[in-house]
């Protein structure tokens, strides 16, 4: 899953939008695992993989189906690390 950029911590609505979709299949395929994956820019306090894990955490996806990504700054690197 893509970060698209959260504004201190709070996600925009297109990335929570985009992480609804992800919770959306995680209950139609239990057990699958999601990677988040972005860094921290200028007008975030956190990272982007930190928000949108936070996010899921909160709609019961477990810890354990979630794997964080968190160097990224560019789509490039997003999935160069992922």
């Amino acid at each position: 899953m893509l970060g698209s950029g959260i504004r201190g911590e709070l996600l925009t609505v297109g990335l929570k939008n985009r992480l609804d979709c992800a919770v959306e299949m995680y209950e139609d395929n239990p057990g699958i695992v999601i990677v988040v994956s972005g860094g921290q820019g200028p007008q975030e306090d956190i990272t982007e993989a930190l928000a949108m894990e936070r996010y899921l955490l909160s709609r019961n996806i477990p810890q354990e189906s979630i794997i964080k990504e968190e160097q990224a700054t560019s789509t490039y690197e997003n999935f160069i690390y992922s």
